[in-house]
């Protein structure tokens, strides 16, 4: 009997004709056709075709399911992430993974930049937290300032110092216990939200990962104390083949040599070789490597800040100035492995200035990255222009 619509073993309606093609069953089974085609076949067969249709639909339907949403460009949903129901928001197509050598560090990079939106979404003081990720730094809460009173020194100039117990008014003492209880409810409760930012990571890794992270020499430390930041470290390692069993001055050479070597690519724009750049930064840092330390530019940035050499600042100027320092010499890095061709001009002009006497070198890394895409932009727009006027002659 043919019609608009048959109703198959599962008891759902299905068409009785795709195209002008047979789709209709007979009552016995087997496949009948509304347009000549073959006639029905015997149980056996129907019944093993329709398990493995069946088997095939929900395939499909998974695969629909666990993708849904996903823009074009978004990477797929992972095999062993397929059946977590859990809401994962961003991070539902990312993972840390160690089996393809060639993708494992390109899916850190991305995995790690969603983990940044997500924390800061879901999880309590969640700009702290998403700061802790992206500087791959434990977290800081700003104790609060004991209050202060405005002096004269010895020499008669005017400074400020922090008050004693005794000249602490009624109201400042009551306002700064309130500052330090309200600190240290802070600081447990960003402790508690990096505690699940640990187990976020944790459940992000797939079989290969755990397997690779429980050979690592710090992961029982780092797994009983749930660092976060710390597993992190131990993750961008095995992603960039960094073995914790190398000799070390060894594994911070290679680090190193990737980090200097590094070029922007072709067909890489300007944000994407700050995360790759960023990236071996975070792995050398984690090795306990640097490539900044130069008595000459440590001297250059204490000039900047304080108007004396390294060796005059005390041990919290020393500090700020190799911060500092560090971040100078990044820059650096980061616009001489910009791309050859369209920053060529850019980095003559850097030079032209320091000729010139008015030095326009960036001091920090973010400067750096913002003239760069400045640079690009402006000179983007100049040739579009320029290619009109020359198009229009």
């Amino acid at each position: 009997m043919s019609g608009a619509s048959n109703t198959d073993d599962a008891g759902a309606t299905v068409p009785s004709s795709i195209g002008g093609s047979n789709a209709g069953r007979g009552s016995g089974g087997g496949r009948t056709s509304n347009t000549g085609g073959r006639g029905g076949r015997g149980n056996g067969n129907n019944n093993s075709n329709d398990g493995s249709s069946n088997s095939s639909r929900r395939s499909r339907n998974n695969n629909c399911r666990n993708n849904a949403g996903r823009s074009e460009g978004t990477p797929k949903v992972h095999p062993e992430f397929a059946s977590d129901g859990s809401d994962m928001g961003v991070l539902r197509y990312h993972c840390f993974d160690c089996s393809s050598p060639l993708e494992s560090k390109k899916r850190y990079i991305e995995t790690v930049e969603k983990l940044e939106i997500y924390v800061g979404k879901k999880l309590d003081h969640g700009l702290i937290v998403r700061s802790a990720i992206k500087t791959k730094k434990q977290p800081l809460v700003e104790a609060p300032e004991f209050p202060q009173i405005t002096v004269k020194d010895s020499n008669g100039k005017t400074i400020k110092r922090e008050k004693i117990e005794s000249e602490l008014t009624a109201k400042e003492s009551r306002l700064f216990d309130a500052d330090v209880k309200e600190y240290q409810k802070k600081k447990k409760e960003v402790k508690q939200s990096m505690s699940k930012v640990y187990f976020v990571i944790h459940g992000r890794c797939t079989k290969a990962m755990i397997a690779q992270l429980k050979t690592h020499t710090k992961f029982d430390t780092i797994d009983k104390e749930g660092d976060a930041i710390g597993l992190l470290e131990i993750i961008a390692s095995i992603c960039h083949d960094v073995q914790d069993t190398k000799y070390k001055s060894l594994a911070i050479l290679e680090t190193l040599r990737a980090l200097v070597n590094l070029r922007q690519r072709r067909d890489q724009d300007v944000h994407g070789y700050l995360k790759e750049f960023n990236n071996l930064v975070d792995v050398l840092t984690a090795q306990g490597g640097m490539a900044w330390y130069h008595p000459d530019i440590n001297d250059e940035a204490a000039q900047d800040l304080y108007s004396k050499n390294m060796n005059s600042c005390n041990d919290k100027e020393q500090e700020k100035v190799l911060e500092a320092a560090r971040d100078r010499f990044l820059a650096m890095m980061l616009i001489d492995g910009a791309n050859v061709k369209p920053f060529e001009a850019f980095r003559l002009d850097l030079a032209n200035s320091m000729t010139m006497g008015t030095n326009q070198y960036p001091t920090t890394l973010n400067k750096a990255y913002r003239m760069l895409l400045d640079w690009k932009s402006d000179h983007t727009d100049r040739d579009r222009k320029s290619t009109r006027l020359n198009s229009s002659h």
